[in-house]
């Protein structure tokens, strides 16, 4: 093979290589749209070098409650603790509800009161507030240190989000990432 061919096949290989590479950037969200593993700390450095540096840890939340009471009487529970890779685990129990619960979409959303940033979260219909209910959903981490999360469900008429409210439920709990 002469050297220009062997040139040119290099480039293309390199060229290919590149593309590759640049398509798997980390933009933090895998292709299913939930959280990118966030690492521990980083890879050796090389030679006698130390450790890498790698992203900073997600903070271990310690466990806390919050009791409210909805806007027709319903009273719920939540309690949030450390889940699976750091992330927000957030439990609510319906401890009491009204005798006929309202029906319709039921939105359920935990987010930074200081970011604005999605912790956790759901959405279902048909949706009501049931006594006994009681729902678990892993969401997102938390930075270390202390952040202030508002909490919120609502049932919505009909079968999105963008119904009126029929109930809605709303407190604000703090979290200690360590």
């Amino acid at each position: 093979m002469n050297s220009s061919i062997k040139n040119l096949a290099t480039v293309a290989l390199l060229t290919a290589v590149g593309l590759a590479a640049s398509a798997c950037t980390d933009d933090g969200i895998d292709d299913l749209g939930t959280t990118d593993v966030i690492a521990k700390g980083g890879t050796g450095g090389g030679g006698g070098g130390g450790g890498g540096g790698g992203t900073p840890a997600p903070g271990d939340i310690r466990t806390t409650s919050a009791a409210m009471t909805c806007d027709d009487g319903t009273v719920l529970s939540i309690t949030l603790s450390k889940g699976f890779q750091s992330r927000v685990e957030l439990q609510m129990v319906v401890a009491s509800a009204v005798a006929a619960p309202a029906t319709g979409y039921l939105e359920v959303s935990l987010t930074d009161a200081t970011s604005g940033a999605f912790v956790n979260g759901w959405g279902s219909w048909p949706g009501s507030l049931v006594g006994g209910m009681s729902v678990t959903n892993l969401g997102r981490t938390v930075p270390v240190g202390t952040s202030t999360l508002d909490f919120y469900a609502v049932v919505h008429e009909g079968n999105a989000v963008t119904g009126p409210a029929l109930v809605t439920c709303s407190t604000q709990i703090t979290v200690v990432g360590r």
